[in-house]
């Protein structure tokens, strides 16, 4: 079992949900994205998601946008990535990393050897946010042939149909995009994903983990109360500038929010 399956199997296992965390890599540097990465493990992220930089992040909204920016004006990259990939793995040595980002970065070295990188340097996972299901053969195979689980984006204008197709091709778990537009608004109702966190569901076994819009306790508890696990990015991404620290501080009341406290 990837280390992606051995976590949610541990906290099906346990009735806990999961929570994912998002940084950046390189933002504010090497050294601050993997302080900040084992901060968020030591306080309560289950899965990390380490975003690649790229120059025209169309998922993302504003404030992972400006944290793309410092990365690249830092000399950031898929090569810096890896850096953190790796310090980010020795730091927290069981914790899954899915690499995430756009299919450009993937491009430049080839679809193969990016996908063996990015495994070799500590990854279990990869998400590419800008493939059509339709189009995703030759990346989502590369990913696979490397060892790296892959994770299927659903979002609400999807449709149950289409849903089921998509649900079918992941390895490592769903990524359900709550709402529609980019990263950063605010999630509120969450009852009207029911009907495609149910569709997922019907095609297949992985767990559902929902992003876009959460951003503190109510919102996690929220996101937690439909889906198997909570993703959040843009607020903890505020936080890195401020320091580990702050990044411990908001993943603690998230973390509680996960779980009902």
């Amino acid at each position: 079992m990837s280390r992606l399956q051995q976590t949610f199997t541990r906290l099906h296992a346990a009735k806990r949900k999961a929570l994912v965390i998002y940084l950046t890599a390189g933002d504010p540097d090497v050294q601050g994205s993997i302080d900040a990465a084992r901060a968020a493990v030591e306080t309560g992220a289950d899965v990390l998601e380490i975003g690649i930089p790229f120059s025209d992040p169309v998922a993302d909204g504003p404030v992972i946008q400006a944290a793309m920016l410092r990365s690249l004006q830092g000399g950031g990259g898929f090569k810096q990535t890896l850096e953190v990939v790796r310090g980010v793995r020795a730091a927290v040595n069981s914790t899954p990393i899915v690499a995430f980002g756009y299919l450009n970065p993937l491009l430049w070295d080839g679809l193969e050897a990016s996908c063996t990188a990015l495994k070799e340097a500590g990854a279990d996972g990869l998400l590419v946010v800008d493939v059509p299901a339709e189009e995703a053969e030759p990346i989502r195979a590369a990913a696979q042939k490397a060892g790296l689980d892959w994770v299927p984006l659903l979002a609400p204008t999807t449709g149950t149909e289409r849903a089921r197709t998509i649900a079918e091709t992941g390895t490592g778990f769903i990524y359900m995009v709550s709402m529609t537009g980019v990263t950063g608004g605010a999630l509120n109702d969450v009852t009207r994903l029911m009907p495609l966190v149910e569709a997922a569901r019907e095609a297949s076994r992985l767990p559902v983990c929902l992003g876009f819009g959460v951003r503190d306790r109510a919102s996690a508890a929220r996101a937690a109360h439909v889906a198997d696990g909570v993703v959040v990015g843009s607020a903890v991404v505020a936080e890195v500038k401020k320091g580990a620290q702050q990044v411990a501080a908001l993943v603690r009341e998230l973390r509680a929010g996960v779980d009902g406290r």
